[in-house]
């Protein structure tokens, strides 16, 4: 955990991929779950200007059914689709992209 905590205090922004598994674990009840600890965490650390959404459930494309606290900080953010593999190069020119609008690249 404590190599996990460095990590994200040391990166310029975090990439948060997400999946219908990883909401329901940073909503969860379980304070002990990494999920939710690190999300947490970097939320308090980094804001969700630094935060930049990866979605790769195609469920979770609809981000008004992102609920509870991660709902919280990162609802009404832009994400970077990555659910269909066949468009991976175009996504991954989006990702790039929207890191560097992040960091005033």
């Amino acid at each position: 955990m404590f190599i996990l905590i460095i990590i994200i205090i040391m990166i310029l922004l975090l990439l948060v991929f997400i999946t219908e598994e990883y909401i329901a674990k940073v909503n969860g009840d379980n304070a002990a779950d990494n999920c939710q600890l690190e999300f947490n965490y970097a939320a308090n650390r980094k804001t969700k200007k630094l935060m930049v959404a990866v979605v790769v459930d195609a469920k979770c494309r609809d981000s008004s059914m992102w609920t509870g606290l991660f709902g919280f900080n990162l609802l009404g953010e832009l994400y970077v689709d990555f659910v269909n593999d066949d468009d991976f190069d175009k996504n991954l020119n989006n990702l790039h992209d929207e890191i560097k609008k992040r960091i005033n690249i």
